[in-house]
């Protein structure tokens, strides 16, 4: 069990690293924010390290947190090849960049497909690493868990996962999961599937633990209050069904699908306006908006792009869609959820809070347009009911108080 030593100056706190790739746009980042801003000084002396500094949340770093330095190794890889090339060329990392110019070759030829290994990568220390009651925490995805467990010194290990990728996971993935001290999952969903997956390689059960995202209460309510985003719908007083759907425009949130549930809402004789909003990877948008021109809906589904209150937006609804192929907990049916907006999802087991536990929202099969299309006309239609004051009756599951107990909980076990 980590403990604190006993009452005294600033350095009895509990030495805490957080082990991230980049500060890149994303729910899973933001929410890590928001815990260390909230994590309380007097118990934690809480340090950074990222393979690369940049992302659009750097400047969002909360003051106390102590960010370490970059480590040429970690951060080159992590860039674009010009920018890697430029960091090397300006630190003098002349042993980096011949890797760097070497990868690139190999990744040309087909002969490797990816440079996420912890080959020829330095060990990362922190301060009060050395001391028995020191945690580390790799957050997100895999590769930041296998640098956790393989490079990083600390007493006290934690994966904290919420890329699941569908929990397809090689054998030396579950390997390396099972040599950290804890794994956390960001579902109860995802918590069921590796607490099965984990168990087969004789990890203890005890050591798999549910930690959800933050949705801030307060701050959900009160931005949604702000605009209602009337811009984005319809200008003429007819009628029409608002619907949105809000996430990074690629692969994992498969809106690429949103025309094909749009063209069948259009063949059923439903009038509606549907928006999608937010970043857009320009492949994958392009593909989406050719698809609606495609079928013939573009005058109803519309691309945004990324906007400044998606709060205000759901707010203005109707109905939330979010068809994702891949997630780890969607923060946007919980804040969907304060704002006592129906949800309907794919079927991904991790929204098994939302779906069946919280009844807040209804899924759909993947890939079935119509499923999705009957799911959404069945909430319009007052034809399936949802619990949509479940927060607001029975508290935010993902408060910032009831996260902080949770983490704090994970830390007491260890």
């Amino acid at each position: 069990m980590v403990q604190m030593r006993p009452e005294g100056t600033m350095e009895n706190r509990i030495p805490l690293l957080f082990v991230v790739e980049t500060m890149g746009m994303n729910g899973a980042t933001i929410s890590m924010l928001r815990l260390m801003e909230a994590l309380p000084k007097e118990r934690y002396d809480v340090h950074l390290f990222l393979f690369a500094h940049e992302g659009v949340l750097m400047d969002r770093i909360p003051e106390g947190v102590k960010l370490l330095d970059e480590i040429p190794e970690y951060a080159v890889f992590m860039s674009s090849f010009s920018a890697g090339v430029a960091n090397c060329l300006k630190g003098g990392h002349f042993k980096t960049l011949f890797l760097r110019v070497l990868v690139a070759v190999l990744r040309k030829l087909k002969v490797i497909k990816d440079v996420k290994t912890c080959v020829g990568r330095p060990t990362i220390r922190f301060p009060g690493c050395e001391r028995p009651e020191s945690v580390a925490i790799s957050y997100v995805d895999g590769f930041s868990s296998e640098v956790l467990v393989k490079r990083v010194r600390a007493s006290h290990k934690v994966c904290w996962l919420h890329d699941h990728a569908n929990f397809r996971f090689t054998d030396g993935e579950l390997r390396t999961l099972c040599q950290a001290d804890a794994v956390a999952c960001c579902s109860r969903g995802a918590f069921k599937i590796f607490s099965g997956l984990l168990k087969e390689r004789g990890f203890e059960a005890r050591r798999v633990l549910a930690v959800n995202n933050i949705v801030d209460t307060e701050k959900v309510i009160r931005l949604a209050e702000e605009s209602r985003e009337a811009r984005f719908w319809s200008a003429d007083n007819r009628v029409v069904l608002r619907l949105v759907s809000v996430g990074r425009v690629n692969k994992d949130k498969n809106f690429l699908f949103i025309p094909e549930i749009a063209k069948v809402l259009r063949e059923r004789g439903r009038e509606f306006c549907w928006v999608v909003a937010g970043a857009e990877t320009p492949d994958y948008a392009e593909a989406c908006k050719a698809k609606a021109v495609e079928y013939g809906i573009a005058d109803a589904v519309k691309f945004v792009g990324r906007v400044e209150n998606q709060f205000a937006l759901i707010a203005s609804s109707d109905i939330v869609v979010q068809p994702s192929v891949q997630e780890g907990f969607l923060m946007v049916a919980a804040e969907a959820q304060l704002l006592h907006k129906p949800v309907v999802l794919s079927d991904l087991p991790v929204f098994e809070d939302f779906v069946g536990n919280w009844h807040t929202a209804v899924s759909a099969p993947l890939g079935d347009a119509r499923a999705f299309a009957a799911q959404i006309e069945g909430i319009a239609d007052g034809k399936i009911r949802l619990n949509l004051d479940f927060f607001e009756k029975f508290g935010n599951p993902c408060s910032v108080e009831n996260v902080l107990s949770q983490f704090n909980g994970m830390i007491d076990a260890l």
